[in-house]
């Protein structure tokens, strides 16, 4: 009988120590308070001030999001969840970002990172009006 080399052994442990956490975490989820289905525009702003416009487009299924992004200067697939109302999600495209937040009603706010940097930013839905009393 052939002993396991310990390279590999370890390596099946901490793929299976991962997978155990992984489904841990998503056993702790809270049931989304909130749908975030749809598309959202999105102003960031670096840490240095600068600004850039985004938009979104979120397919929510329980607690998993996953859609499109399309930035300034890359565009990309993303994934996420929502627990609760907070919300991460992240872009799979050259330059990682990674939103953290919080929604409420048809905005949502929190912080983005990229790069060990972070800024923060705002979400407003499209194609939802405003409260009755607010122009456009």
């Amino acid at each position: 009988m052939k002993r396991i080399p310990m390279k590999f052994a370890f390596v099946c442990a901490a793929f299976l120590a991962i997978l155990a956490a992984r489904n841990s975490c998503a056993q702790d989820l809270k049931p989304p308070a909130v749908d975030v289905t749809g598309t959202w525009s999105i102003l960031s702003e670096s840490e240095e001030g600068t600004e850039a416009l985004k938009t979104v487009e979120f397919i929510q299924e329980g607690n998993q999001i996953r859609g499109t992004f399309k930035g300034p200067n890359q565009s990309g697939e993303i994934s996420g969840f929502v627990n609760g109302k907070h919300i991460f999600f992240t872009t799979h495209t050259k330059f990682v970002l990674n939103f953290r937040g919080m929604v409420d009603g048809n905005t949502i706010s929190g912080t983005v990172g990229a790069r060990g940097k972070t800024g923060q930013w705002t979400a407003t839905k499209l194609g939802v009006p405003p409260p009755s009393g607010q122009k456009q």
